[in-house]
């Protein structure tokens, strides 16, 4: 009786190891794939969410900041200082972000960041502009250590309709 060197039809030797290599491999990526997917959608529907937010903080700021007494001349005037320190108010108070401009979970965690983040005011016309990058990290640990950065700009201004 000679000695059987591989695991025959009941193992995995031949095709069928070939076969179930194959489909492990294809189940895999196709897992790596869909978590990614699924962590980008959730990272463009947060910024959907982040900039609804700040454009509603921006108008805010801007209504808080108009001048009444140019009005009934049909002057838009709008303190800028005033302007950026009620929105930088909102941005600590109503939408959760800290002195570093970042969001944290009730358990500490990081649930978002604020980079690059430039504040424009103009007076007249009353405009205010935010631009940055939002970055969120990922919702599954298979992907640890690679954050989703998403870009955002909002431009709110005031018109005068007569």
């Amino acid at each position: 009786m000679g000695v059987r060197h591989g695991l025959g039809k009941a193992g995995l030797g031949g095709r069928a190891g070939t076969a179930a290599t194959a489909t492990v491999l294809f189940a895999l990526v196709f897992v790596a794939a869909l978590a990614l997917t699924v962590d980008y959608y959730r990272a463009f529907t947060a910024k959907g969410d982040f900039e609804c937010s700040l454009e509603r903080g921006a108008m805010i700021a801007m209504a808080l900041s108009l001048s009444d007494l140019h009005r009934q001349d049909g002057i838009l005037w709008m303190d800028a200082v005033k302007a950026e320190s009620a929105l930088r108010s909102y941005i600590r108070e109503e939408m959760g972000f800290d002195e570093s401009l970042v969001r944290r979970g009730p358990d500490g965690s990081r649930l978002a960041a604020l980079e690059s983040v430039r504040l424009t005011f103009v007076s007249e016309p009353p405009t205010i502009a935010v631009e940055g990058t939002v970055t969120f990290p990922p919702s599954m640990g298979l992907f640890a250590g690679l954050d989703v950065s998403v870009p955002f700009r909002v431009v709110v201004r005031d018109i005068r309709i007569d």
